[in-house]
């Protein structure tokens, strides 16, 4: 049984233990994420020098032609998002180090204008520090007309150093609705230990993959939020880069409500050593208020 057959068998559990993206991605996102999803690359702390030379040393990675591995492609749609989905090819078969370009395919479905994010997950799980995305529909939402077909753009490159055991890769993409109203769900409360509380499970849920339980990341490609000058500086840049997204980072303000993003940066802002001011739903509210013509309409 492959290393992909054995991770398929426990997809579900996995999924339901680490809940999308991520978008993403993936960080997934995902995500992961996804994102998330997309979720979680090139976040917190990373300025447009970094990102260059981050990309421009992925430009100099050698092709592995004396190894091939098999990468397969998957798609899930939320019921609330009345997509089609599906990818343009299901498997290819590709040399460590070569930039692959593949697509997607999605279908609005609905009479009107919809939205989505998409969040991702990698199969085996250890083979996502190995794999780089240079473009892709997980890094921001998507946005279709009425009954609109749009091919949507993949390309990555799979690192020569991904592990010998590994020789074949699943990546599955799940898109949810962006436009989804806010549930009435019990508040998470504004004092630091409440925000602190569910801060960390929503951490665990959506960033832990990519920048670790230690807030240490796997520089280059997952930076760390320990120290970060963003976490520890004034909360309204942490607030508007989370809400926004950047670069790789999905956005996370049409997927998480202003409690939640509240708890988990007051979590990641008194963490790991770092001492930034706690965030409360209301500074995120306001924060989302001044960006929503820009981001949303």
């Amino acid at each position: 049984m492959s290393d992909l057959e054995k991770s398929k068998s426990n997809k579900n559990t996995r999924v339901l233990r680490n809940s999308v993206v991520i978008v993403i991605l993936m960080f997934g996102f995902g995500f992961a994420l996804i994102p998330l999803g997309q979720k979680c690359l090139q976040w917190l702390g990373y300025s447009g020098e970094a990102r260059q030379a981050y990309l421009a040393d992925l430009s100099k990675i050698k092709v592995d032609k004396k190894r091939k591995i098999t990468v397969e492609f998957f798609s899930d749609v939320n019921p609330k998002l009345k997509w089609q989905f599906a990818p343009g090819i299901r498997k290819v078969e590709i040399h460590p180090g070569q930039k692959t370009h593949v697509f997607y395919v999605a279908k609005n479905l609905t009479g009107h204008q919809s939205r989505g994010l998409a969040r991702f997950n990698i199969d085996p799980p250890d083979a996502g520090r190995y794999f780089f995305k240079t473009e892709c529909f997980c890094f921001t939402q998507q946005s279709l007309a009425k009954g609109e077909t749009r091919k949507m753009p993949l390309v990555f490159i799979v690192s020569p150093n991904l592990p010998k055991r590994i020789t074949s890769i699943g990546l599955t993409y799940e898109f949810l609705k962006s436009e989804e109203p806010k549930p009435k769900a019990k508040q998470i409360g504004t004092t630091k230990e409440a925000l602190m509380k569910a801060g960390a499970k929503i951490y665990a849920n959506n960033c832990s993959v990519c920048h670790q339980p230690t807030g240490k990341g796997e520089p280059p490609a997952y930076p760390p939020l320990k120290g970060s000058q963003i976490v520890n500086g004034p909360a309204i840049n942490h607030i508007n880069l989370v809400l926004r997204g950047k670069n790789r980072m999905p956005k996370f303000g049409p997927v998480l409500s202003d409690d939640k993003i509240a708890a988990v940066l007051t979590y990641e802002r008194h963490s790991w050593g770092n001492t930034g001011s706690v965030v409360e739903p209301t500074d995120v509210k306001n924060a989302r208020k001044k960006i929503a013509k820009e981001t949303y309409n």
